[in-house]
């Protein structure tokens, strides 16, 4: 196999795939997980790694899986792992920790649904924020 299609995502929606993608091979993997917002019952699924997060949902209009947030569109400190949670208040937010400082940089980006234009609005919460590990859920 090759290196860059090391991670195979292939997700179905009852019996119509809605997304078929590889990903390259990264140091320790990849996490995929769930995050379902209770005020209007969607799901949103993260897949991370120490370069790189996703948050994917499915879209009506669209009819496939698309991609809602990309750490990459993101400014960061140099050396971050991004993070996608949930705060333990429900807030959906991207988190970058940088590593191997004495005074880490830490920046954080809160998401929130906006309904009318179908897609997450965002906001720069700026740096000097605990480890995301202490306020996730």
């Amino acid at each position: 196999m090759k290196d860059d299609k090391r991670l195979h995502l292939i997700a179905w929606l009852d019996d119509k795939k809605i997304t078929d993608e590889y990903y390259p091979q990264v140091d320790f993997g990849y996490t995929f997980r769930a995050i379902k917002d209770t005020s209007n019952g969607e799901i949103y699924y993260v897949l991370q790694s120490i370069d790189r997060a996703y948050l994917y949902g499915y879209s009506q209009a669209a009819q496939k899986l698309v991609t809602y947030v990309d750490s990459l569109n993101y400014a960061h400190a140099p050396n971050s792992y991004p993070y996608i949670v949930a705060l333990k208040n429900g807030t959906l937010v991207l988190a970058f920790e940088q590593t191997g400082k004495k005074s880490p940089i830490r920046s954080r980006y809160q998401f929130r649904w906006d309904a009318s234009k179908n897609w997450f609005a965002y906001y720069d919460l700026g740096t000097g924020w605990p480890s995301i590990s202490t306020d996730k859920q």
